[in-house]
């Protein structure tokens, strides 16, 4: 009845629960011949760590003995709660259980990769890139832990032991791998710090040199553990925890990036200074990447106004290839999340993610389980998503841009597009007519041919409307001189501060006797009305 722990009774106030500190003992008095069964409860997580034995130690005479069984029943066996059972036949005083909890290990394999190495060049011949693990319990140093370098425990030859902060060192060559015999449940963080151009090691170079990228992936199925985070300088990688399936960490170096380049537009296609965009390792935004504008890594990239040098202000600048733009950056070949942090001055924040392939032009780049495949004339793709795995294959962010909207007011952006790669059209003509078919005159209007004209950036109406229905009409496609059949209704709603546009397409029957746009409306909304699918 009695449980005494450092001589401290604890039975009354713990309903006999005793926490017992690596290497303490408590003594419990009880019955003679009674058997005395001892749980120890694990969490969840110990459970999955610690592999648990049970040995009773007993006087046979004035003879010590062990024993792992009493009556034929096993000591160790788990249960629905998470325990570990103990059982003793109460015969003499000084019987004793000793409970052994041995943390389960897992080998985490680090990989290092450089693009575009030449092994036959003797300058790089022997590179040795230098890493530091650290191991911790917690927040908790573990020091003194042999961890083997080369996945062979049984060989303690190459065992490096962590010191009292719980770091160790150790060196890796281009497509070289250490298997790292860890606790699971620890932490690991792996750090990659300089590189060397000697064997001894000297850590002669710094790494700002070389722009990294870090996966990590089950050696078993090559899917991606969620778990693991970045520091800021993406060069050191966080297992927190270590977890219970073997584990393959790459880091691969790029000499250089690859410059991306697009536009940041207002709501006519000009360019918009002085919104910014982060770049993420992952859709999920835990793990910022740092892309570098002239040569220095950044927190995020800025729009400019463009090329202001110029007599049109409005003017964006242009790469080598004649790309326009007002937003550049470098990184290295891979797979990126970018989204707006922050908007420009009076205008709404784009809400999408957009996700970045970098990398040779026709080959496919893997990072974690996304693979995508480059156009053969294209190093890096920029792609609007609408969730996690679904991509818009339209607009073509690098030639129309990302645009962003103006707080004021309940402003609609109508745009002409050709509809297979979203790119802009100009020269097409509009005509629109609200629900008592009246024409809407603005400023955007032509009063000569009576029309709204799109520009080079496709835009041809940009205004307030209020919410209502709408009758737009096609009267001239670029290049062509025919009345299109097919007008479409838009109804415009308001919600919070944003209008919302509700599109469908509707058929514009050729009514005989129609000589005006005016009249074929009338008829088509005559038909619609007696169907009762106009809405008018």
């Amino acid at each position: 009845k009695t449980v005494k722990y450092d001589n401290y009774d604890v039975s009354k106030e713990n309903n006999g629960l005793v926490s017992i500190r690596s290497g303490a003992s408590a003594e419990a008095r009880v019955p003679v011949n009674a058997k005395l069964t001892v749980s120890e409860y694990l969490s969840a997580t110990d459970k999955e760590t610690f592999d648990t034995s049970i040995v009773r130690t007993y006087k046979d005479g004035d003879e010590s003995k062990t024993d792992k069984k009493v009556d034929g029943i096993a000591y160790v066996y788990s249960s629905e709660s998470g325990s570990n059972h103990g059982v003793v036949k109460a015969e003499n005083d000084g019987d004793k259980l000793t409970f052994t909890n041995t943390r389960q290990t897992v080998d985490v394999t680090v990989k290092k990769t450089v693009e575009g190495y030449d092994s036959s060049d003797p300058e790089r011949d022997d590179n040795y890139f230098t890493f530091e693990a650290t191991l911790l319990n917690g927040g908790i140093p573990i020091g003194g832990y042999p961890i083997d370098l080369n996945g062979t425990p049984e060989d303690a030859t190459d065992d490096v032991k962590t010191d009292n902060s719980g770091k160790c060192v150790f060196y890796l060559q281009h497509d070289g791998t250490n298997a790292l015999s860890v606790p699971r449940g620890a932490r690991l963080t792996i750090k990659e710090s300089a590189y060397s151009t000697t064997s001894e090691h000297a850590e002669d170079v710094d790494m700002s040199e070389y722009s990294t990228s870090v996966t990590a992936l089950f050696s078993e199925d090559a899917k991606v553990y969620s778990d693991g985070t970045y520091a800021e300088d993406g060069r050191l990688y966080n297992l927190n925890p270590v977890p219970t399936k073997a584990l393959t960490v790459t880091f691969t170096n790029g000499s250089g990036g690859k410059d991306v380049f697009f536009k940041k537009v207002n709501e006519k296609g000009e360019p918009l200074a002085g919104a910014q965009f982060k770049l993420w390792a992952d859709y999920d935004q835990k793990n910022p990447a740092k892309p570098k504008v002239d040569g220095a890594e950044v927190e995020y990239v800025e729009s400019t106004a463009g090329d202001t040098s110029t007599d049109k202000k409005d003017d964006f600048l242009k790469a080598e290839d004649g790309t326009e733009y007002n937003v550049t950056f470098n990184v290295a070949n891979g797979i990126y999340y970018m989204t707006e942090d922050k908007a420009p001055t009076g205008y709404r924040k784009n809400s999408y993610v957009y996700r970045i392939v970098v990398g040779e032009a026709g080959e496919t780049v893997t990072t974690g389980e996304v693979s995508v495949k480059l156009p053969k004339d294209k190093q890096y793709l920029i792609q609007r998503m609408s969730d996690k795995t679904d991509v818009e294959t339209i607009p073509d962010i690098v030639t129309s841009g990302i645009m962003n909207i103006p707080k004021s007011g309940h402003k609609i952006i109508l745009r002409k597009v050709l509809k297979d790669t979203y790119a802009s059209l100009e020269g097409a003509k509009f005509r629109i007519f609200r629900a008592d078919l009246t024409e809407l005159i603005t400023s955007d209007y032509n009063e000569e041919d009576h029309s709204y004209t799109s520009d080079e950036s496709g835009v041809y109406f940009v205004d307030e409307l209020p919410e209502g229905i709408y009758y737009l009409v096609e009267t001239k496609e670029p290049g062509e001189d025919e009345l299109s059949d097919t007008p479409k209704v838009f109804t415009v709603k308001v919600e919070g501060d944003m209008a919302k546009e509700l599109e469908t397409d509707q058929s514009l029957k050729k009514a005989s006797g129609s000589e005006t746009l005016e009249e074929r409306l009338q008829e088509w909304l005559a038909d619609k009305d007696a169907d009762g699918s106009s809405g008018a």
